[in-house]
């Protein structure tokens, strides 16, 4: 079953991110790392607990089979403007579950 990553990035380098781009995401509870690709990033942005502003950013996941929803998970982007990594890490949710 596919999964989603939604994660803020902070606003400084979030314009270089689109819809398309590579994305590994990293599993720290599995000690693992698998590939994403960026579906969606916000044109909106927040104000973080810490008051940075945040855009959310939305990786779609590519599960090899063990990942389950409710993994806890990093991101890194990369863009032209070099990686970037997620500000607060972000829970796993299936895309489309069946009830």
């Amino acid at each position: 079953m596919e999964l989603t990553l939604t994660v803020p990035f902070g606003g400084s380098g979030v314009t270089a991110v689109k819809a398309g781009d590579s994305a590994t995401v990293y599993l720290p509870d599995m000690m693992a790392s698998v590939g994403g690709t960026v579906t969606y990033v916000s044109s909106t942005p927040y104000i973080s607990e810490k008051g940075e502003t945040m855009y959310s950013v939305e990786i779609k996941v590519k599960n090899p089979g063990s990942l389950t929803e409710g993994t806890s998970a990093d991101a890194e982007i990369s863009t032209a403007q070099g990686v970037l990594k997620n500000a607060e890490p972000g829970v796993l949710k299936y895309i489309n579950k069946k009830l």
